[in-house]
């Protein structure tokens, strides 16, 4: 019997090794990504005031997890430039301006929304019609590296 009693008492241990709860940390979860249309035409128009035709990428961030992390980068072949940018209103005038990052709280969410932060494309490469596909690699700073995506749609 003493001979057995080393052997159950590792066969306990491994079973409640098993059912520990992993760490939460950050675990990221993107809903609803979508991409506004967009016609590279409209850049001669000038009607973008950005030099080239231009468009943006909404979703929601979501991260149950018990660490905050933040997106920093994303990248897309859809354009020449990808930032990520805030739109704001200071005396009735509406401007937008790229931001280094856009924290993502643990257990929250971030929202990116038109007239908010969001995902700028500037110069697209080609048009963007309703029912298209892009794909968007979103880079964060603790869950690295997350492939997205997002349909066209008009808005």
């Amino acid at each position: 019997m003493r001979k057995l009693l080393p052997l159950f008492v590792l066969a306990v241990l491994f079973i409640l090794s098993a059912c520990a709860p992993a760490p939460e940390g950050v675990h990221i979860e993107i809903q609803s990504p979508w991409v506004r249309a967009a016609s590279v035409m409209e850049a001669s128009s000038g009607m973008d005031g950005m030099g080239g035709s231009t468009s943006a990428a909404y979703m929601v961030i979501q991260n149950p997890g018990t660490e905050p992390d933040n997106l920093i980068d994303v990248r897309s072949d859809a354009a020449e430039i990808v930032e990520l940018h805030t739109s704001q209103t200071k005396n009735g005038v509406t401007m937008m301006s790229a931001v280094e990052s856009v924290p993502v709280p643990a257990r929250g969410k971030a929202e990116l929304k038109p007239g908010g932060l969001h995902i700028m494309f500037i110069k697209l490469k080609n048009d963007l019609a309703a029912g298209d596909k892009i794909s968007l690699t979103l880079v964060f700073e603790k869950s690295g590296e997350i492939q997205v995506e997002a349909e066209v749609k008009n808005p």
